[in-house]
């Protein structure tokens, strides 16, 4: 029955989400949709503190899955590691470069908004 719950919620916040695009972009309708405006001062600088503190989480989590990911190929690597990777076929470039992509990707992306921003 959890699980049915669980199921029923998430195709439910799926479907708000959908309508709610969707009605965003049919004048109509989005003239009653709920506005958000940063425009004073002090909203932009609680919006630009969130965005950091978002961008420092991320790429926390990224260096630390990277770190670890690369733990598991070192020959010190605990037996269960090793047995599981030899099992699963799991090559260690591949897994290193799909660990890595993220964070390249996130880094990239921050480095052309700060070019384009002109914050640099």
């Amino acid at each position: 029955m959890r699980q049915l719950t669980g199921l029923f919620i998430t195709v439910l916040l799926f479907l708000i989400t959908i309508a709610w695009l969707t009605a965003s972009y049919m004048p109509e309708f989005s003239s009653s949709l709920p506005k958000a405006s940063f425009g004073t001062l002090a909203a932009q600088s609680v919006l630009k503190g969130l965005a950091i503190g978002a961008l420092v989480l991320f790429l926390g989590i990224q260096f630390n899955l990277l770190w670890t990911a690369v733990s598991w190929f070192r020959p010190s690597s605990r037996s269960p590691v090793m047995e599981a990777l030899t099992e699963f076929d799991i090559r260690r470039g591949w897994e290193l470069l799909w660990t890595a992509l993220p964070l390249v990707t996130t880094l990239v992306l921050l480095l052309w908004l700060l070019i384009g921003s002109g914050i640099t």
